[in-house]
């Protein structure tokens, strides 16, 4: 899971603008955190498909937005830990060594000596088998790292981190300006 706090100093003159308005205020910072929150997975989703050779719609399913609203100020982004895809996902190629895959983009292939390629049982999908011991049987399937797993990287997150308070901060202000504007408009009459 993502997390991340800001004390908001940026955003002091805004605050006091809106001090007369408490529920412009609150509705201001509630709509600016929604749409970060969803900015936020937008990056992870960008950043994940660029690093790795998947693209954006294999993730998408493991990431849920829990909104706020004027009354609770808090926007919480969660990945959630799918199940892990099978190796036979990352163009996994079988040769006389074992099996070969790639699971980044700029990454070499790597080799997974004494594997082989083979129809699944119930599934009839190809995936990556491996022998648990000298005998031909049991057999296990290969699997790769989770998006979760992906996201754990921090480099990868201090992006995420710089990114997000850059866009609620930008979010808070448009909004900011909107609301200011609907007053001075219904001021004027």
């Amino acid at each position: 899971m993502l997390e991340w706090y800001s004390d908001l100093n940026e955003l002091k003159a805004i605050r006091e603008q809106l001090e007369l308005f408490p529920r412009v205020y609150t509705r201001i910072l509630a709509r600016a955190l929604n749409r970060s929150s969803k900015g936020v997975v937008t990056d992870s989703l960008k950043h994940l498909s660029r690093r790795y050779r998947r693209k954006q719609k294999d993730f998408k399913d493991s990431f849920s937005v829990f909104k706020a609203n004027p009354k609770e100020l808090y926007a919480r982004v969660k990945s959630i830990g799918e199940r892990a895809s099978h190796l036979s996902d990352w163009n996994a190629k079988q040769t006389k060594k074992g099996v070969t895959f790639r699971v980044l983009k700029e990454g070499k292939k790597r080799l997974l000596k004494g594997a082989f390629i083979a129809k699944g049982k119930d599934s009839r999908k190809e995936i990556v088998f491996m022998r648990s011991s000298k005998d031909r049987y049991p057999i296990k399937a290969m699997y790769s790292t989770t998006g979760l797993d992906m996201l754990r990287d921090k480099d990868l997150q201090k992006t995420l981190q710089a990114g997000a308070k850059q866009r609620l901060i930008s979010n808070i202000q448009h909004d900011a300006q909107y609301e200011l504007q609907k007053i001075a408009d219904k001021a004027k009459g």
